[in-house]
């Protein structure tokens, strides 16, 4: 189960959210990456949190 909350998590931060502040007409670039790099921080906290369920759960 964890593992497709991991895929989830992983692929709407890289695939949907990311792509998607560069469209935004208002937002700057250096505030999108600014953005983008504390959005991928919090993604890297997650599935460290994931792999952590994940390897419990195999080890169990």
């Amino acid at each position: 189960m964890s593992l497709l909350i991991w895929a989830g998590a992983s692929i709407s931060a890289n695939m949907i959210a990311a792509p998607a502040k560069f469209q935004v007409a208002d937002l700057t670039r250096p505030v999108a990456l600014q953005v983008g790099r504390v959005q991928f921080l919090w993604v890297g906290y997650l599935e460290m949190v994931l792999a952590a369920f994940a390897a419990l759960a195999i080890a169990i």
